[in-house]
């Protein structure tokens, strides 16, 4: 069985500030298989105005991110751009994740958790003192108000006329060529009924917009605010998509490293 200080929960932005405080004592276990899943799973941009940043994780990944100028447009986020500098400060941290990872059980003993699980055909036992959740699992659970859902879509600009979707909000990038539309999902539509109705938005026969459809979220794009970190009885709740940005998710997760792991 193998032994860690700390599991986290979610390859997310707070989840690899928190890895990188501790490298060697944290494991990362992903049910998906793409980086910072909060946001780029998720096709998430944010305004990202000029700040003092703080904590060295998002410092150190703010300098990165400087090397792709693309990255940031016009002051949005462009997370489709962000790849290559999330896989840089992954490797440079030697920050530990297993993708692809199916939760099967998690027990609590007096001192430590037992978190079962399957990877690639290949069930895991892994021990650890802590467990942290940075999913947006328990979003509604832990955000102090409202929380907002949205299916995001990426759409290359092929004509002057953008698509057409009710209460939608647009994001442009101009130095791409597309615009990501973040399209207001209903709570009670599953993610295969949203894409369906997003998919919709494309019939052959449309013509007032030549725009196309390049790429659907992987995942529902979730908004809220949490102030607090939950400690429940089995582990901790840090939900990594309730932050103001990415640099701000990643500021949590090492000032969550100081204050619970430390």
């Amino acid at each position: 069985m193998k032994q860690y200080k700390t599991i986290v929960n979610g390859a997310t932005m707070a989840g690899m500030a928190i890895a990188s405080c501790d490298p060697e004592g944290t494991l990362i276990v992903d049910r998906g298989n793409q980086l910072a899943s909060d946001f780029y799973a998720s096709m998430r941009t944010d305004h990202m105005p000029e700040r003092v940043t703080q904590g060295e994780a998002a410092r150190k990944f703010g300098a990165d991110m400087k090397q792709y100028p693309s990255i940031v447009q016009d002051g949005q986020l462009a997370i489709t751009e962000g790849m290559p500098a999330l896989g840089r400060y992954v490797e440079s941290q030697k920050i530990q994740i297993l993708f692809d990872f199916s939760i099967l059980s998690r027990q609590q003993n007096t001192n430590h958790f037992i978190l079962t699980g399957i990877c690639r055909d290949e069930i895991h036992h892994i021990q650890a003192e802590y467990y942290v959740d940075t999913t947006e699992s328990f979003a509604k659970q832990a955000a102090d108000g409202m929380v907002t859902e949205s299916l995001n879509l990426l759409i290359r600009k092929a004509g002057q006329n953008p698509v057409i979707c009710p209460n939608a909000a647009i994001h442009d990038f101009p130095t791409g060529g597309y615009y990501i539309l973040e399209m207001p999902s209903d709570a009670k539509m599953s993610y295969p009924q949203l894409r369906k109705q997003a998919l919709g938005l494309f019939p052959c026969t449309r013509t007032d917009s030549s725009d196309l459809l390049l790429k659907t979220a992987d995942r529902i794009c979730v908004r809220g605010e949490q102030s607090s970190v939950l400690s429940v009885s089995n582990g901790f709740i840090l939900c990594s998509c309730l932050s103001e940005d990415l640099l701000h998710a990643m500021e949590r997760g090492e000032q969550f490293w100081r204050n619970y792991l430390c």
